[in-house]
């Protein structure tokens, strides 16, 4: 069951309720034929913002909801991911709630933080 699920429904009594249908794979190998049976899932992990912290992950989803729950919250999350283009928000959020959390002072705190330390590492890797 999912809940922000909006397309048809499967079930008379579940309108959130996404169907997950064993699929059947053939193949040859040589000249005999092979098959198997699968489930179409796709294994994910997930886990809240507060023990992500100290992670760089190559892909984050993010839900960060209506309002900040802790300062500089969101943040931590968007700055675990290595490289941009593998971000993203779901829901997406509309750009109020964007610019709510970047003109924050604690956001801009951290990114400034964040570059001092990127720098003293670099430095210490010449030497």
């Amino acid at each position: 069951q999912f809940q922000q699920y909006i397309g048809p429904s499967y079930l008379k009594d579940c309108s959130n309720c996404v169907p997950i249908v064993p699929i059947k794979r053939d193949w040859f190998n040589g000249k005999k034929l092979c098959w198997r049976i699968m489930l179409p899932l796709k294994p994910a992990y997930g886990t809240t913002i507060h023990s992500s912290q100290g992670q760089s992950l190559d892909q984050v989803i993010i839900n960060i909801g209506n309002r900040e729950f802790s300062n500089g919250l969101t943040y931590t999350a968007i700055s675990r991911c290595k490289k941009f283009e593998m971000l993203s928000f779901n829901p997406m959020k509309n750009c109020p709630r964007f610019n709510s959390i970047f003109k924050s002072k604690v956001f801009e705190h951290r990114r400034i933080q964040d570059i001092k330390e990127q720098q003293e590492d670099e430095q210490l890797h010449i030497l």
